[in-house]
C-alpha cells in the first residue's frame, strides 16, 4: 500500500497489477498493469511525481503519478524485490530483494548508481534516513546502515531473528525496528554516530 503524497490517493499491489483508488469515495480510479508476478512493495515520491513498484517478477517498476503510465522497469535482481523506498528528495530509489543486494538507482535516468552487498539473507525492508544521506536496511542477519554516497556498511546491528520493517523518525534521531520475535527495537542513531 501508499499514499499518494497529496492524501487522495490510494494505490495497493495485488498479483500483476497495482489498482488505483480515491480516498475520500473508495471508488476504483484505474489499474496499472506491468508486472508478471505479485506486488510486494509500493512507495510514493516525496515530490509528488512517482509511484514505485517492487515485484515477484523480479523488478521494479516508476510509474507517472499524473497519468500512471509505466515510465520505467528496473531489472538486475536474480529474485523477488521486497521493498522500495524513495530518498527525501526523491532523487534516488532503493530495491531490495530476496536475492540478498539492495540496489540504488537514480530516478531521473534509470541508471544504477550502487549495489549494496553486505547482506547476508533477505533484507526485507529499507528506508532512507530523512536527511538523505544514510540508509536503514533490516534482515535476519540485522539492521544496517549504510552511507549513500559510497555504499559502505558502517554499522550492523542485532535485531533478534530479523523482522520485516523499519522506520526512521522524522527527526533522524531514532530508527525502529518491528522484529520477528515480538519485539520493536529503538536505537538512538546518535549512539552510533549518525547524523540527524
Amino acid at each position: 500500500l501508499a499514499f499518494a503524497t497529496n492524501g487522495n490517493t490510494l494505490y495497493s499491489g495485488a498479483y500483476r497489477r497495482i489498482k488505483q483508488w480515491e480516498v475520500a469515495t473508495g471508488a476504483s480510479l484505474a489499474d496499472l498493469t506491468g508486472h508478471n508476478g505479485g506486488v510486494r512493495g509500493a512507495a510514493f515520491s516525496p515530490d509528488g511525481q512517482w509511484l514505485v513498484t517492487g515485484s515477484d517478477d523480479q523488478t521494479a517498476i516508476l510509474w507517472r503519478a499524473a497519468d500512471g503510465a509505466l515510465q520505467r522497469r528496473l531489472g538486475g535482481h536474480s529474485n523477488f524485490v521486497v521493498a522500495v523506498a524513495f530518498s527525501p528528495d526523491s532523487g534516488l530509489l532503493a530495491t531490495a530483494s530476496q536475492d540478498k543486494l539492495i540496489k540504488l538507482w537514480n530516478v531521473t535516468n534509470g541508471n544504477l548508481v550502487l549495489n549494496l552487498t553486505n547482506h547476508t539473507a533477505t533484507p526485507y525492508a529499507v528506508v532512507f534516513a530523512p536527511n538523505g544521506t544514510n540508509l536503514g536496511s533490516l534482515g535476519s542477519d540485522g539492521v544496517r546502515f549504510w552511507n549513500v554516497a559510497d555504499g559502505q556498511n558502517y554499522q550492523t546491528l542485532s535485531a533478534g531473528s530479523g523482522g520485516s520493517c523499519l522506520a526512521w523518525s522524522p527527526d533522524g534521531q531514532f530508527v525502529a525496528a518491528g522484529c520477528f520475535d515480538k519485539q520493536i527495537r529503538v536505537w538512538r542513531t546518535s549512539d552510533f554516530g549518525l547524523a540527524t
